[in-house]
């Protein structure tokens, strides 16, 4: 059984929420599970196949329960009330409730009430994007968050940010960070024992098996983590995205960021006439690398570089509650639990302190080990 949350930030989700290609956090899995008892599979569809054409659920005098009340109504009469289950209807309210929440906010979501990943969640915010960027088309840009467990306990948390300053502007590199996020989640599911993928190798190897002849070329971040069953953590982070330990909501563990002389954060790239394809042992010597060793009811928080630059990791920390200061709780799905806003809330304070246009894409992954 599989558990796959993606916040296909692309951003997010995070699946993202966490996940799109968090964004929003692709089709690695045959089923989704973003409302319980919905259906039982452990995974989640990335958030460009939720939100595909930016649909907004427009209430016009009537709110949504009253539409599909009437709806069924309607079906009934023309005796059509046996095509469709009853709790198809009541998947339609729990989305239609979702988007609205959402929207409300301005942030994308995901979380799981699934026992695995019940206390992790994960969100994103693109930045404003030109109309003809594919990432406007695609509701997505260029942050790819995913949040994977596997059946025997491990856990996967994986940022990819890629950098197009020097590109048209009707062109981003959704592709690429799509394509290093797809092959780091296939490297992690199909893994014999995770327990010999810390997290450099598992970067290392998804990079090295990366077909460089699909992506469009390009340059990107990636921070990737291990947790395992017994709360020891890897991390590999190379460019700017952020990864932080709290406990008892004090930081006690972080990374740095590697950043290149001429101050721009270190990349992974694609071959062009204008980029030379990396070694293996590039990733190595210009990642950051640790091990920490966690306990039970810490808190990791995994951003991107649009967070990091404009909030600290106490902000960060603190902003986990932000979504239930804001006075939204008639907006709030009910099926949502305590540990479902704190990456959206992250997020949104990010939204909030970057005090005019949003300059890059937001991802927040949160996760209590």
């Amino acid at each position: 059984m599989k558990i796959y949350c993606l916040l296909y930030s692309s951003a997010l989700f995070f699946a993202g929420s966490f996940a799109s290609r968090i964004a929003t956090a692709s089709e690695l899995g045959s089923g989704s599970q973003i409302i319980p008892n919905v259906n039982q599979i452990h995974e989640f569809p990335p958030l460009d196949s939720l939100f595909a054409k930016n649909s907004i659920v427009k209430r016009d005098g009537d709110d949504l329960a009253s539409i599909v009340n009437a709806l069924k109504t309607k079906l009934t009469e023309l005796k059509l009330a046996h095509v469709f289950k009853e709790d198809y209807f009541e998947y339609i309210l729990q989305m239609g409730r979702e988007k609205e929440f959402q929207k409300k906010v301005g942030v994308l979501r995901m979380f799981s009430q699934l026992e695995e990943l019940s206390k992790s969640s994960s969100a994103y915010k693109g930045k404003e994007r030109f109309d003809d960027s594919p990432a406007t088309k695609r509701n997505s840009g260029e942050d790819f968050a995913s949040l994977y467990a596997s059946p025997d306990g491990h856990k996967m948390i994986n940022i990819i940010s890629g950098y197009s300053d020097w590109l048209p502007a009707n062109q981003d590199l959704c592709a690429l960070c799509e394509a290093m996020l797809t092959m780091s989640v296939d490297m992690f599911k199909d893994a014999d024992d995770r327990r010999l993928f810390p997290a450099l190798l598992m970067l290392q190897v998804a990079w090295d098996e990366l077909d460089f002849e699909n992506p469009a070329p390009g340059c990107f971040s990636a921070l990737l983590a291990m947790i395992l069953p017994k709360r020891e953590i890897t991390v590999s982070n190379l460019g700017s995205a952020w990864m932080g330990l709290f406990r008892n909501g004090k930081l006690i563990h972080s990374t740095h960021g590697t950043w290149r002389e001429d101050g721009k954060p270190h990349q992974l790239c694609v071959s062009t006439e204008r980029l030379r394809q990396l070694s293996l042992d590039y990733v190595q010597e210009v990642s950051e690398n640790f091990e920490w060793e966690a306990k039970s009811g810490d808190i990791v928080l995994a951003v991107s570089h649009g967070v990091r630059q404009v909030l600290t990791p106490e902000q960060m920390f603190a902003s986990m509650k932000t979504i239930e200061e804001l006075g939204l709780d008639e907006y709030i799905p009910d099926d949502t639990g305590k540990y479902g806003l704190r990456a959206m809330g992250i997020v949104k304070a990010a939204q909030v302190a970057s005090n005019g246009p949003q300059q890059n894409d937001m991802t927040a992954i949160v996760v209590e080990v």
